[in-house]
């Protein structure tokens, strides 16, 4: 399993922002300080999230995905799926892998109302390649607490407490479970909801990756992602319920400039609360 991205939507650091992290991130040589939007490859065949920075992550890392085959997508926000990442599909010399595309009800609804604007957007004059992308890519809406089987993994999703793009659309996070061990990607999620904290009671979790946009900054707890209080709340929580325990692998993604820390600094705030069990996640990080 590989980080191809452990950054919110506006990287870190933002070129564009003069705020302190990303002032200091532009100036660090520490590599774990620049993060891309985040995706992250379960294994050759499996990734979380298709956003714009991902073939560029593969490309850095050494990654082919000739051999993918499904794409689990939390929500329709850009930097978690970008259709220009999935243009790559049409420019392949080789045979490109087909694509099963894992989502919400409501963004599957949303992608067939947009399936035109998808598949012809810059192809008004090559009638020949418009519609190749359905052809390789199959959009499978998923019912939420609900397992099915993917590639020899049982998959099931909840809800999480963040819009998408389209009407009604909240964002997914993955459960994964293969040959005895469970993983749970929680990205972009907010505070739990009580039936997500339920349905979760059911498992034991080997591997926690989980997000912390906001770091050290206040939020409501309206709020649609996670600081470290509600970080810390909700790991609270799944450790009394069983569902993590101290052998539970817990690691931190979809991390913004807005939290004002940087990768040693998020480290240190999260391991003086739970040890070395506990990491934050960098780009390009093998678990």
């Amino acid at each position: 399993m590989i980080f191809l991205g452990t950054g919110a939507s506006e990287l870190i650091p933002n070129p564009l922002c003069g705020c302190d992290v990303c002032r200091r991130a532009l100036a660090s040589r520490d590599p774990r300080d620049k993060r891309c939007r985040s995706a992250f490859l379960l294994d050759g065949e499996n990734m979380i999230d298709c956003g714009p920075d991902v073939m560029s992550a593969c490309a850095k890392e050494g990654i082919s995905l000739q051999d993918l085959k499904h794409i689990f997508l939390t929500h329709s926000h850009s930097d978690h799926f970008a259709s220009v990442t999935l243009e790559n599909l049409q420019m392949c010399v080789t045979e490109p892998p087909k694509l099963e595309i894992y989502l919400s009800r409501e963004a599957w609804d949303g992608y067939q109302r947009l399936g035109e604007v998808l598949t012809r957007q810059d192809y008004t004059n090559y009638p020949e390649k418009a519609g190749r992308w359905p052809k390789q890519c199959t959009f499978i809406p998923v019912e939420p607490f609900t397992e099915f089987p993917v590639g020899g993994m049982t998959v099931s999703a909840v809800v999480g407490r963040h819009p998408g793009m389209f009407g009604g659309e909240q964002s997914l996070n993955y459960l994964f479970q293969k040959d005895g061990k469970t993983t749970f990607y929680a990205c972009d999620t907010g505070l739990f909801y009580p039936e997500t904290f339920e349905y979760l009671k059911k498992f034991r979790l080997d591997t926690l990756i989980i997000e912390c946009v906001f770091g050290k900054l206040p939020l409501q707890r309206d709020k649609q992602h996670m600081n470290l209080e509600f970080l810390f709340e909700t790991i609270d929580q799944l450790t009394a319920q069983g569902t993590v325990d101290a052998d539970t692998h817990m690691y931190i993604t979809h991390v913004g400039h807005k939290g004002g820390l940087l990768h040693e600094e998020l480290n240190e705030a999260l391991q003086a609360r739970y040890g070395s069990r506990i990491c934050a996640a960098y780009d390009g990080l093998r678990i």
